[in-house]
């Protein structure tokens, strides 16, 4: 059965516009207020429209964002069935008084055109200071009034609720650099879509990078530590961690590859392991001396095949039989592999193709506090398990003011992902011997989502006008459930007011 969109653009803009009636109001005062700032002579402050036409944002799962690119764009199974509008206005201000104070805002208020979307208020910001030329301070908050709390921060106060993704102390020297706070961190050569952790999320902990040649090239090494959400599994409660630590090798800027080895543990009293912490302990053998963990390996690097050729790709082992004699060996081998290439062909046209493919029991375990979710969303990569997916985009970067791209995405999305409890059934006394699962298991969802966007620069200003055409089958694992939608986002932003003087 498949649901079009219902309304017209004409009813979604009029009854839209009613609506931005307080952002322009709002927009006019802050600026009025900007202008009597303290802002020095190298300051600068820009207002910043952006128009968005999308969808119905109740209809969102904030858990099934996938961030394709350098944007997030939602899982086309839950995309909106009714377009909106949506108007934001960002009044940014830098405020630098000096080479080690950097202050930046954010103004946001968004309506929609829905009856029952409340418009909301947010102010947000970020602030670097260097006190020493080695020691950087970064953190970036968020305030919010009538907007539904990330699953992060739920704490709220009324209808205010704050938070802060990035919030950390860095050392740095020419040889290494420390890291301690709340950050996000991408281990794989794709951003944000890393097989081992992505960036989808903020976490709480310290990251360590050395360089013993001080160069970009040769070897380096790395570790992390970070705190996880609590978990609950029946009665009791566990306080997680995720450890890890990489070494790799980069040759004078051609090819880099890169060992890591993660573990992820709960304790339900006491604190994070001891020798899970030293970053030259092989974990493995901490899980087989007594610590009940998940433990999974990643083997990632890229290749620059020529000028115009770059390849990545990621190899990740969560769990391999390599004995299947007796029932206990007989688990599905649990692992993931991505491989990405870009090529630049003549006339300034990009060809980008890649795919992805995540065994149906990867980063699950029969422990629920070993899962690799935080916050129920994927630690990893965020398809989950038990899919894949087949990447194909193209783009024209010839005219420096127009910019066209297409790009198509066809997964399949099997039963047993991540949020599935872990079963055995290769124990089971009428199990038949060897067992094997399909891929992708069950009923198989299956999603081809076309996208075709043009972005055009002119001077201070910005648009950008996308077209999704996402067509899904077996919506939500249910047979004959198919589904198609056609949303257009028009973005348009760019600065429309500065300080006399700022640059």
């Amino acid at each position: 059965m498949t649901h079009p969109p219902s309304g017209t653009p004409r009813d979604i803009i009029r009854s839209g516009s009613r609506r931005l009636l307080p952002c322009i109001a709002t927009l006019l005062v802050c600026a009025v207020c900007a202008q009597a700032l303290p802002f020095s002579e190298s300051a600068s402050l820009a207002l910043q429209p952006e128009f968005l036409l999308f969808g119905d944002s109740t209809a969102i799962d904030p858990n099934r964002m996938l961030p394709l690119g350098d944007t997030q764009y939602m899982d086309p199974s839950h995309a909106p069935r009714t377009p909106w509008l949506a108007a934001r206005w960002a009044q940014q201000a830098a405020w630098q008084p000096g080479d080690s104070l950097q202050l930046g805002l954010w103004f946001e208020n968004r309506t929609s055109s829905q009856q029952d979307s409340n418009p909301y208020l947010a102010l947000s910001g970020s602030l670097d200071w260097r006190p020493q030329p080695e020691l950087l301070l970064h953190t970036t908050f968020s305030t919010m009034v009538n907007q539904q709390a990330p699953a992060e921060f739920p704490g709220n106060w009324g209808d205010v609720h704050a938070g802060s993704r990035e919030a950390w102390l860095q050392w740095s020297r020419s040889w290494f650099q420390l890291r301690a706070g709340r950050m996000s961190l991408n281990t794989g050569p794709e951003s944000g879509r890393s097989l081992l952790l992505s960036n989808s999320t903020s976490l709480d902990g310290w990251r360590l990078e050395v360089r013993p040649g001080k160069k970009a090239d040769g070897l380096w090494l790395s570790a992390f530590h970070y705190e996880l959400d609590t978990r609950a599994q029946g009665t009791h409660t566990y306080a997680r961690w995720l450890t890890g630590h990489r070494v790799g090798w980069t040759w004078a800027n051609r090819a880099s590859l890169a060992l890591a080895e993660a573990i992820l543990y709960g304790k339900e009293h006491g604190g994070p392991s001891w020798a899970a912490l030293n970053p030259l302990q092989p974990l493995h053998a901490v899980q087989m001396n007594g610590l009940e963990a998940n433990t999974v390996f990643q083997l990632s690097g890229w290749w620059k095949l020529n000028e115009r050729q770059l390849l990545s790709g990621e190899i990740l082992v969560d769990d391999l039989q390599l004995d299947d004699a007796s029932r206990d060996d007989q688990e599905p081998d649990e692992w993931a592999v991505q491989l990405d290439l870009r090529n630049a062909l003549p006339a300034d046209i990009l060809l980008h193709t890649g795919y992805t493919r995540i065994t149906q029991r990867s980063y699950n375990s029969k422990f629920g506090h070993q899962v690799w979710l935080i916050h129920e969303r994927p630690l990893a990569h965020p398809l989950g398990a038990d899919a894949d997916e087949f990447r194909l985009g193209l783009s024209w970067k010839g005219s420096a003011r127009v910019h066209p791209s297409w790009s198509m995405a066809v997964r399949r999305q099997g039963e047993r992902t991540p949020w599935v409890p872990f079963d055995q059934p290769w124990l089971e006394p009428d199990a038949r011997l060897p067992y094997s699962e399909p891929f992708p298991t069950g009923v198989v969802q299956r999603t081809v989502e076309h996208t075709l966007a043009v972005e055009s620069l002119w001077r201070s200003w910005t648009l950008r006008l996308a077209w999704t055409l996402p067509q899904v089958r077996n919506l939500d694992h249910v047979p004959g459930q198919d589904r198609s939608d056609s949303f257009v986002e028009l973005r348009i932003f760019g600065g429309i007011a500065r300080l006399p003087g700022s640059r």
